[in-house]
């Protein structure tokens, strides 16, 4: 957690004001001598921008995926869909090189991220 919030550039005492937590909430949260209730887990998640699962240590991905554009998920569904089809990757009936393919499912994963944070806040 003291990560994620160094990265957002905050103290303690600044997260725990955003939050409306104790003053010493928050070090006691990092240090571990202490354990957030459910509710104000959730408001830390949120606010940094992360899954549950990802502040309890439960995962090593931090983000939530939620939407992503339509037009991500049309141009993705076709990519699959003339794989499956064709046995190579094709998109648009033309042959894409599979670093290209994975360029654009790296390209998908971030537009949903980007979704999913912009989304939280």
């Amino acid at each position: 957690m003291a990560t994620l919030r160094k990265a957002k550039g905050l103290t303690q005492d600044d997260l725990a004001a955003i939050l409306g937590f104790g003053d010493s909430a928050v070090s006691n949260y990092e240090t571990q001598d202490r354990l957030p209730k459910i509710a104000d887990t959730i408001k830390l998640a949120e606010f940094l921008d992360v899954s549950l699962d990802y502040l309890a240590c439960r995962s090593d991905y931090p983000y939530v995926l939620k939407e992503v554009s339509e037009e991500s998920k049309f141009l993705a569904l076709e990519l699959v869909k003339e794989t499956v089809e064709h046995g190579t990757f094709l998109l648009g009936g033309k042959p894409v090189a599979p670093q290209e393919a994975a360029k654009f499912f790296l390209a998908l994963a971030n537009d949903m991220i980007q979704n999913s944070t912009s989304s939280n806040t």
